[in-house]
């Protein structure tokens, strides 16, 4: 199985502090949602190869560590007729660092993941 896109969540800060990177995006596909950082692998690239250019070219972020998941999106994709399967990976960045938004994105937000108890979550 190839897989032809990845997707990219960011985070920044730790603990209790941890925030999450959400893009607005603002092409015509999907204008207007808030979504994390996305893209199409590229000829002989790897996919955590494609996962820091992504984030390079959406973003201007440099991961000091990125990680991959055992998450795949899946989704129909009408226009070639075939569900893709879209490996997860997590970057994390310095809590300094600036973002720098590119044409796809339209706006973002750095949201706080606050961590609950998963034992009272489930109950």
């Amino acid at each position: 199985m190839r897989c032809s896109m990845v997707s990219i969540v960011v985070l920044k800060g730790a603990g209790a502090d941890t925030q999450v990177l959400l893009l607005q995006r603002a092409r015509e596909y999907l204008r207007g949602v808030w979504s994390y950082v996305a893209g199409h692998i590229e000829p002989n690239e790897t996919g955590s190869q494609a996962a820091r250019r992504e984030l390079a070219e959406e973003t201007g972020l440099v991961p000091h560590v990125l990680y991959a998941t055992s998450f795949c999106e899946q989704f129909y994709d009408a226009g070639s007729d075939c569900i893709m399967v879209v490996p997860a990976f997590v970057a994390r960045v310095d809590d300094a660092c600036a973002v720098r938004l590119n044409g796809e994105h339209s706006a973002l937000r750095l949201a706080d993941v606050r961590c609950g108890n998963a034992r009272a979550a489930i109950r």
